[in-house]
């Protein structure tokens, strides 16, 4: 029998992948003293990228999120995950109210080896990898930050092809 495949697209139901993250980290933010606040419509399109792909960038986030936070002494130690949808995806965002990120390394933290954790054993590949994985579903990451303030990295995704 001969015939054409067809390798589907992948697609990812944000708001379960959202929740398959949110169950790898446990109670992990508890213990660190780190509130988690989450506003995910359930009613968001899918995306096009792999679930675990996706899954793999929001955990290196959120990590990364939960670790500038415990050097600092706040009364409230805060990280926010939305998604919300826009211009034919989904835009995601994880942002911190944590020291921020050093204004020498701005977008430069997507560059291999480049990281603020070499202290604590960080490789500084994870934003490398996350920003190689969005991009090569056809989406784009970018990263806000103020010292002082917190940091905010925003992840634009287009909308999953109708089947």
């Amino acid at each position: 029998m001969t015939g054409v495949q067809t390798c589907a697209l992948p697609i990812s139901p944000v708001p379960e992948v959202v929740q398959r993250t949110l169950r790898m980290l446990g109670e992990n933010w508890k213990r660190h003293g780190v509130r988690l606040s989450i506003e995910v419509p359930d009613d968001l399109p899918a995306v096009q990228a792999r679930p675990q792909r996706l899954q793999q960038v929001l955990l290196n986030l959120l990590i990364n999120a939960k670790d500038a936070l415990l050097g600092v002494e706040r009364e409230v130690r805060q990280v926010w995950l939305a998604a919300t949808p826009r211009d034919g995806g989904v835009e995601l965002t994880v942002r911190d109210n944590g020291p921020g990120l050093p204004e020498h390394l701005g977008a430069r933290v997507f560059e291999p080896f480049v990281t603020t954790k070499r202290a604590r054993g960080g490789t500084g590949l994870g934003l490398s990898i996350s920003k190689s994985i969005v991009e090569g579903y056809g989406g784009r990451i970018a990263v806000e930050s103020v010292p002082g303030v917190g940091a905010t990295f925003r992840i634009w995704l287009p909308v999953a092809a109708a089947e």
